[in-house]
């Protein structure tokens, strides 16, 4: 029986928890042992319907949990300034790292990420829940099999109000978050670099208002395409959390928004696919805790492509600095 924790229950660590425990009935062969967070409060959670099933030890310090508990596997749902930090311990630790995006705020960090991985044989897998989001995983096979022809022009499109929720406002600090371009843009950059291939080059704008690159725009050079990217999270007041994408190919216009996912065929109605019903998070949980038991077993985000993702925003923003088009090589 494999042994599991989750460190950092913060929002996305109470979603991960949540899985967690529904996974661990559903699957039966792991247990959560430990979850750790550095607020005591956040750690009572009645995640579980059944609170008897609940029998995990909580931890304030994840070099404890580590220590004491010896994990087989980790779930890393912590600020993204400690990403870093946290996964190059666990591996070293013995454990296996399923850590939320982005995987380092440095390309140096994110390098240092994969090797400590691969010197202690373990996994490192980053939440990038977008290839396991059931709109992306259909529009990406429209896009591989060619179904209505060549992808001609695509936009992708992610915005919000201004993040002042998180713990100590950590998110507010760009040298802690990355502003909007290493958290709430990556999920789209690591979707068009894995649906497309890496670009010949970007050109990429920014505005500093409020914080440092609070928002992203991106134009990325495909040879026969035309694909941009817009992220901001400079909104104010009670601006609605949304995302969406509108693809034209040859032959149909695929698009995505808050009414929903439909596809725009040539000379035929309008209609709205059949899609996996299944929650990203928890078939990214799912699939990590699988791959820990069968090494062997299909690996849909590997570290090298995340890796990828991380050069792309990286020459993004220098684009953007720079004020002209930058050459990329991921």
């Amino acid at each position: 029986m494999l042994k599991g924790a989750l460190i950092g229950v913060g929002m996305l660590g109470r979603g991960h928890l949540k899985n967690l425990l529904r996974l661990e009935k559903d699957r039966g062969d792991f247990v959560i042992v430990a979850i750790s967070d550095v607020e005591e409060s956040r750690m009572d959670l009645p995640e579980d319907p059944d609170k008897s099933t609940i029998n995990y030890r909580k931890y304030t310090d994840a070099d404890a949990l580590l220590k004491n508990e010896a994990p087989d596997f980790i779930i890393s749902a912590v600020p993204s300034y400690l990403h870093a930090e946290i996964a190059i311990k666990a591996v070293k630790a013995g454990a296996h790292v399923l850590s939320e995006k982005p995987i380092a705020l440095s390309i140096a960090d994110c390098e240092k990420m994969a090797e400590a991985a691969k010197l202690n044989g373990k996994i490192l897998q980053i939440g990038q829940c977008l290839r396991f989001w059931p709109e992306y995983v259909k529009l990406r096979e429209y896009i591989s099999t060619e179904a209505y022809g060549r992808t001609v022009r695509a936009e992708f499109n992610r915005l919000c109000q201004f993040p002042v929720h998180s713990w100590k406002r950590w998110m507010n600090d760009f040298d802690k978050s990355g502003g909007a371009a290493l958290d709430l843009h990556v999920h789209d950059a690591d979707f068009i670099q894995y649906a497309f291939g890496p670009p010949a080059s970007v050109s990429s704008q920014a505005t500093h208002a409020k914080m440092r690159f609070e928002s992203l725009l991106t134009r990325y050079e495909y040879p026969g395409m035309i694909i941009n990217s817009t992220a901001d999270w400079g909104f104010a007041g009670k601006y609605p959390f949304s995302m969406s994408f509108t693809v034209r190919f040859e032959n149909a216009t695929v698009e995505m928004n808050a009414g929903g996912f439909k596809v725009y065929p040539d000379g035929a109605e309008p209609f709205a696919p059949e899609l996996d019903k299944a929650d990203p998070y928890m078939r990214e949980a799912d699939e990590f805790i699988g791959r820990v038991i069968d090494r062997g077993r299909f690996e849909t985000v590997p570290v090298e492509s995340v890796l990828r993702t991380m050069r792309l925003v990286f020459a993004e923003m220098e684009s953007a600095e720079k004020g002209g088009p930058v050459a990329v090589n991921l």
